[in-house]
C-alpha cells in the first residue's frame, strides 16, 4: 500500500491495520502513519506520547522512518523522556537501515559533535551515503566538506559536483552558492 493510500484511510481503518485486526498481522506502515497523525494532531487530538508509542511499535517491526522519528523524540524529549544516547542509538539504526534523512542527521551530529564525539570524517561518511541517495542537504554538506577539506581532502571538482546536484534539486543555499562560484569564477570558466 502506498503512503498516499495510508493518508486516505479513516482513523479507524488505520487503527485496525496498525493493530492487525481482521485476521491480519499488524501493519508497520499503518503504525507509522498513525504515529504521524498523533504527532500532527490530524483528525485526533495531538499527543506526542502516543505518537512515540506508535513509532516504537513500527520501529520494532523494522520501519526506518519510524525509527528516525523515535530517535528525534528521544533526542528532544518529545513524548518520551529526553535520552540522547538512546536517540543516537536509534538514529544510527535508521541510518544503517538506509534512511537518507537519518544518515544526513547522523553526519551533521558527527561534524558538529552534537551528542557524539566530533569526527568530521565519520560525518562525511554519512553525508556521502545520504547524498548518493539524492538527499539535497547531504549533497550540499558534502560539497562544503570537499570545498573546505573538512573530513576529506580538499577537492574542488567534487565540491562542484555535489553543489551542482543540490542546486539542481532546488536547494536555495546550493543555488546561491553555485551562482557565487560562477560569478566569482572560482575554478569554472567565466
Amino acid at each position: 500500500m502506498s503512503n498516499h493510500r495510508y493518508r486516505d484511510l479513516t482513523l479507524q481503518q488505520l487503527l485496525d491495520l496498525a493493530e492487525g485486526r481482521g485476521g491480519h498481522k499488524p501493519d508497520s506502515r499503518a503504525q507509522y502513519h498513525l504515529g504521524r497523525r498523533y504527532e500532527r494532531g490530524e483528525g485526533i487530538a495531538r499527543d506526542d506520547s502516543v505518537a512515540a508509542q506508535w513509532f516504537a511499535r513500527a520501529a520494532g517491526a523494522g520501519d526506518a522512518d519510524a525509527q528516525r522519528l523515535l530517535a528525534f523524540a528521544y533526542l528532544h524529549g518529545i513524548g518520551v523522556p529526553r535520552n540522547e544516547s538512546e536517540g543516537i542509538r536509534r538514529l544510527r539504526i535508521a541510518a544503517e537501515w538506509g534512511d537518507a534523512v537519518a544518515r544526513r542527521q547522523l553526519g551533521f551530529r558527527y561534524v558538529t559533535g552534537a551528542s557524539v564525539p566530533r569526527d568530521e570524517a565519520e560525518g562525511v561518511h554519512w553525508f556521502k551515503l545520504a547524498a548518493e541517495q539524492g538527499d539535497e542537504m547531504a549533497q550540499y554538506n558534502l560539497a562544503y566538506a570537499y570545498s573546505h577539506g573538512s573530513g576529506v581532502e580538499l577537492d574542488q571538482a567534487r565540491a562542484m559536483h555535489w553543489l551542482t546536484l543540490a542546486a539542481q534539486q532546488g536547494l536555495p543555499a546550493a543555488q546561491c552558492g553555485l551562482g557565487a562560484v560562477y560569478e566569482q569564477g572560482l575554478g569554472v570558466p567565466v
